[in-house]
């Protein structure tokens, strides 16, 4: 059955469809085959700037923090910045900003002052600079900062509200298994002013300076996973483990954060 609407001129495809493309093919017989042609020379160039952007983009990610260099992004000229900006949004399976937005990542981020942490929104997700990292950051609900969380079964991974996954891994040095399933675990969160004696360093040291040497981005401070043994401020999830806590026997955990 024919749908009428197909044949109403006044919407643009019908409109190129019955009374445009029929003149350009009776001027020009070949023109469905130099299309063709056109689109596919378009696309061979396309997947050469995808494939050389990709490239450039490996040079300047640093994969365990998902960022791109700024620096290493600033050397480039304005397209290839563009190009490279896909890739990386595309990696981390977000969608393809307008040119309105990409234009002011280049000038509201790219070019601000090294001390500045501007951000952009985009697609639901936060586009963020910290130091020599452009990052994407997603836009979700914060935990509650005040709440603790008791890690119950210790052999499994802990699922925190709003706040990511806590994980397990097998480690020559860390925290023993055995304090790990014989004591009380909590998961808290930094309220200002905690504290931690580190297995190489003497002396105690705020985790507010800890965090800023490790060049832990701002929005992650506040909500990195502490972790407590019987009330004591025993590792940083994916950071730090206190000395009190701390051995090499080869039967010990680390904690992943994500």
């Amino acid at each position: 059955i024919e749908d009428p609407s197909n044949l109403d001129t006044q919407f643009d495809r019908n409109f190129l469809r019955h009374q445009v493309i029929p003149l350009l093919e009776q001027r020009w017989p070949s023109l469905d085959k130099t299309v063709a042609r056109v689109a596919t020379h378009c696309a061979n160039a396309q997947t050469l700037l995808s494939s050389n952007a990709k490239q450039q983009m490996n040079l300047i990610y640093e994969v365990d923090k998902q960022c791109l260099s700024v620096i290493g992004l600033s050397a480039h000229e304005s397209l290839i910045q563009q190009l490279i900006i896909r890739e990386w949004l595309e990696l981390l399976g977000a969608r393809m900003p307008s040119q309105k937005v990409m234009i002011a990542i280049q000038k509201d981020i790219l070019q601000a002052r090294a001390d500045a942490n501007p951000l952009i929104q985009h697609d639901g997700n936060n586009i963020q600079r910290y130091r020599d990292g452009l990052y994407l950051v997603a836009s979700k609900n914060t935990p509650d900062l005040q709440q603790i969380t008791p890690w119950i079964d210790k052999s499994q991974p802990l699922n925190l509200p709003a706040n990511g996954l806590l994980e397990l891994k097998a480690a020559q040095q860390g925290i023993s298994k055995t304090v790990w399933q014989q004591n009380c675990i909590e998961v808290r969160y930094r309220q200002g002013g905690e504290k931690i004696v580190l297995p190489w360093r003497s002396g105690r040291h705020s985790l507010k300076k800890l965090y800023q040497e490790a060049g832990i981005a701002p929005w992650l401070r506040e909500v990195l996973p502490l972790i407590y043994i019987n009330g004591e401020l025993a590792a940083v999830a994916g950071y730090w483990v206190s000395a009190d806590f701390h051995v090499q026997d080869g039967e010990c955990i680390n904690l992943s954060w994500h």
